[in-house]
C-alpha cells in the first residue's frame, strides 16, 4: 500500500481520533494528544505526517537510536 498521502486513508482531514504531526519538534503538541485520547475513546497519532495529510517522514538522528 502506499502511504504517499494518508488523507485517502483517514479522510480529508483530522478528527477526533486521528492526528497528523508533522516532526518531534512538536513534542508538546503530541503529548497534549495522547493525553486527551487516552481520557477519551483512543485515537492515533501519526508524525511525519504534514497537515495537508501528506507523509513527510520523520528523520531520527544516530544518538537517538544508541540510547
Amino acid at each position: 500500500m502506499k502511504t504517499e498521502n494518508l488523507s485517502n486513508l483517514f479522510g480529508a482531514s483530522e478528527s477526533t481520533v486521528v492526528e497528523w504531526k508533522q516532526s518531534l519538534g512538536e513534542i508538546d503538541k503530541i503529548i497534549e494528544s495522547a493525553a486527551a485520547f487516552a481520557n477519551t475513546e483512543g485515537g492515533r497519532i501519526f508524525i511525519g505526517v504534514a497537515p495537508e495529510g501528506k507523509v513527510i517522514g520523520v528523520q531520527i538522528g544516530k544518538g537517538a537510536l544508541d540510547g
